[in-house]
């Protein structure tokens, strides 16, 4: 009797946790990089991915994901509120997310979630393990939102819509290949990689029955470019590394001139700022050098994570552009900065399957909160999405994927940029082969990335119809002239504000601006007295577009 009655009890006990383990929401990881052109997880890439491309056979690859604004701030501001950046007004890296905003992962914890960040952040000041009494938040919140950027970066947001002042960055993009094996060349993101495995096996010690949510944020492959011997040799297949593709400067959109002057590439002023062939493919090598390098300790994270209740998001909040369009680092909606990875693997998801229909990273809020059985943000209100769940793509009967989506993914995205590197508002329409690109009150450019993959031959005046058609779609979300607007008035207002709170003097001011220290010190010391002139006409020049209600440049939570 004993026997039968210990075999009843233990068979009632694997019954309950079979109910249990059928029930349960599943954790969620996320895994994130920073600068990663999402075209490096194609076959055809350079870079050498064997860990992400066990994570794409084991579940389902989005192709075509556009970050919502391509620079780290903005980007992940839009991602963890689930908003545009012309709704949470984080346009560039001086603008982070207002700190008592309820993210993603706040509306997961509110349901018994345990979530945890881990390595880098970066969409409001918030840095590691950094929480400050709230009595410090007042005197702290205008120089620590920007993320821990340099005030250059900021500068050159602020002051970017002046006309005829585009100071250059002096550093030249270079590539160092340090003579090591060594594998550990980036060595924060080695140890936030450990960081995160130790986490992942203390939930299994710990037998935690609850869920969690885990953020793991890497920087590289984030410029500078330097990798090692080992690296460079290893990691690249060096025969598809190939030089990029430049148009003919006098050819060129004046907004992409502005981009590729700030961004010091310019070849064409003078012999002594030729670029060699050896150069541009040292850059270009070295970046995928450091995709590489990402993939490995990534993977580390990806061996430590239990596959059955586990759904891994794989990401970078942009690409960079790795020397294409005249052009290195971000901040840019061609498709080296605004095409981002995104893949999603787990219990339930199918597996091996390429998504082709353009995807944002905004489509990932609504789908943790389908995945976890979190309700979504009222519609209508200032919390509201505009992404959409992405359940249907990982299409599954699974007990896992218990969200219902409420709404069908259109054929298009939208990205769009507002700071430092371009000179107006730029808005970019992904729609099946054609990427549009709107630059506010400066024309436009469409693309047929069919067969222009690298974006080189304009096609807008030879496609009028679909130029016309792709711009439409910008304004069945809202008016650009005064999302274009909106932004710079919050660069004017934020200027005035850094320069009233740090400067007692105009001659204080004046100093400053010839500093060193800053990006553009060498090009602002030819003529100071003409750079200061025009920064203040532009601050006492009002703008010729008012406002509609409610987009009055009041830089939102400021």
């Amino acid at each position: 009797l004993g026997g039968h009655t210990m075999f009843t009890a233990v068979l009632l006990l694997g019954l309950l946790s079979l109910v249990e383990s059928s029930t349960r929401t599943p954790n969620i990881v996320y895994i994130h990089v920073d600068s990663m052109d999402g075209r490096t997880l194609f076959d055809e890439s350079p870079a050498l991915t064997p860990n992400l491309k066990k994570l794409q056979e084991r579940g389902v690859t989005f192709a075509n994901t556009y970050s919502a604004s391509p620079e780290c701030v903005p980007s992940r501001s839009t991602l963890w509120s689930g908003k545009r950046v012309d709704r949470t007004e984080t346009w560039n890296n001086g603008r982070g997310l207002d700190v008592s905003y309820p993210i993603a992962m706040d509306r997961v914890n509110a349901t018994g979630y345990d979530t945890r960040f881990i390595g880098r952040r970066d969409f409001n000041w918030y840095g590691d393990s950094f929480s400050p009494h709230p009595q410090e938040l007042e005197e702290m919140l205008f120089e620590h939102n920007l993320g821990h950027h340099s005030v250059s970066a900021n500068l050159s947001s602020w002051l970017r819509s002046i006309p005829n002042l585009n100071l250059p960055w002096e550093f030249r993009p270079k590539a160092t290949i340090l003579n090591t094996q060594d594998k550990h060349i980036h060595e924060i993101d080695w140890y936030r990689s450990k960081r995160c495995v130790d986490y992942l096996h203390d939930q299994k010690k710990s037998g935690n029955r609850k869920p969690f949510f885990l953020s793991c944020g890497f920087l590289c492959p984030h410029p500078r470019y330097i990798t090692s011997k080992y690296w460079y040799e290893v990691g690249v297949n060096a025969s598809r590394v190939t030089l990029p593709h430049w148009t003919n400067y006098d050819l060129t959109h004046p907004v992409q001139k502005y981009e590729a002057d700030s961004k010091n590439i310019t070849y064409w002023k003078g012999p002594e700022w030729a670029w060699s062939h050896k150069e541009l493919l040292e850059i270009r090598h070295t970046y995928y050098a450091m995709v590489a390098e990402a993939d490995a300790f990534v993977g580390q994270v990806l061996d430590a994570i239990d596959q059955e209740n586990t759904v891994v998001f794989f990401w970078s909040d942009h690409g960079d552009m790795a020397m294409t369009h005249h052009q290195f680092y971000k901040e840019s909606t061609f498709e080296g900065s605004s095409r981002v990875p995104l893949v999603i693997a787990g219990p339930g998801i199918e597996k091996n399957k390429v998504v082709d229909r353009p995807t944002s990273l905004l489509d990932m809020f609504p789908t943790v909160m389908d995945l976890t059985g979190t309700p979504h943000p009222p519609d209508h209100s200032i919390y509201s999405l505009d992404g959409f769940s992405l359940i249907p793509d990982l299409r599954s009967d699974h007990r896992y994927l218990m969200g219902r989506p409420n709404k069908t993914h259109p054929d298009w995205v939208l990205s769009q940029w507002h700071g430092d590197h371009t000179n107006t508002g730029q808005f970019a329409i992904r729609r099946g082969k054609w990427k549009y690109i709107r630059y506010e009150g400066m024309g436009h450019a469409l693309y047929d990335l069919s067969v222009d993959p690298d974006e080189l031959n304009d096609l807008s005046e030879k496609n009028k119809t679909i130029a016309s058609e792709m711009d439409t779609l910008i304004w069945t979300l809202f008016d650009p002239t005064v999302v274009d607007h909106k932004a710079k008035s919050c660069d004017k207002k934020l200027f005035k504000m850094w320069r009233q709170r740090n400067f007692k003097t105009n001659h204080a001011y004046e100093k400053y601006m010839q500093s060193p220290h800053l990006r553009w010190h060498k090009a602002y010391m030819q003529d100071p007295k003409k750079y200061l002139a025009m920064i203040e006409e532009w601050l006492n020049s009002k703008s010729e577009v008012a406002p509609q209600v409610g987009t009055d440049g009041n830089c939102g939570w400021w």
